[in-house]
C-alpha cells in the first residue's frame, strides 16, 4: 500500500469507528414518550407515572400468528415478575378491529392493560411502529433499553428486567 493511501485512509478509518462507537456504544438510550393512552377497559394509563419500574411495550396485531402465538410467554413474564412493579402494556395496532382486540384479550384472560391504538399516534410515537410484534423495554429511567422485532425470547426480556 502506498504511503499516501495509508495517510488518507489512516484518519478516514478513526472517524468511521468514532461514529459507530457513538451510534453504538456512547449513544444514549433514547427516553420513551410521554403518553397518555386509554386501555380497552376505560383505564388511563400515562407512561411516564410507570416510572421507577420496568414497563414492556408489545405492539401486536389479533391477525398476527406470532403475536398470538407468544401471549403465554407475556402472561408468565408479568405474572412472575408484576409483584416486583413490572408491567407488561399491549398495543394492538390502528389496523386491527376494537371488537376482536376486546374478545382476543377476554378470551386469553389477559392480565395486563390492552390498549387499542385507533389513531395510530401510540405507534408513531415510537418511531413509527408497522410491524407485528414489536417490543420496547423502558428501563425504571424511563430509556429504551431494548428493541425487538418479532417473536421475544423469554429468557432474555426476564433478564432484562431483572437488569442483567
Amino acid at each position: 500500500m502506498s504511503k499516501t493511501k495509508m495517510i488518507i485512509g489512516a484518519p478516514l478509518v478513526l472517524i468511521l469507528a468514532g461514529a459507530n462507537a457513538w451510534q453504538y456504544v456512547l449513544k444514549p438510550d433514547p427516553i420513551a414518550p410521554e403518553l397518555t393512552m386509554t386501555s380497552i377497559t376505560g383505564e388511563q394509563i400515562e407512561l411516564n407515572a410507570l416510572r421507577g419500574k420496568p414497563v414492556l411495550i408489545s405492539f401486536w396485531a389479533s391477525s398476527c400468528g406470532v403475536c398470538l402465538a407468544e401471549i403465554e410467554d407475556l402472561v408468565a413474564l408479568h405474572q412472575q415478575h408484576h409483584a416486583q412493579g413490572y408491567t407488561t402494556l399491549a398495543i394492538a395496532l390502528s389496523y386491527d378491529k376494537l371488537d376482536r382486540v376486546k374478545a382476543l384479550a377476554a378470551h386469553r384472560h389477559l392480565p395486563y392493560p390492552v390498549i387499542y391504538d385507533a389513531k395510530g399516534e401510540y405507534a408513531k410515537a415510537f418511531n413509527g411502529v408497522s410491524m407485528t410484534p414489536t417490543h420496547f423495554l423502558i428501563s425504571p429511567e424511563g430509556k429504551i433499553v431494548w428493541k425487538q422485532v418479532g417473536m421475544i425470547d423469554k429468557a432474555e426480556v426476564k433478564a432484562l428486567i431483572a437488569g442483567e
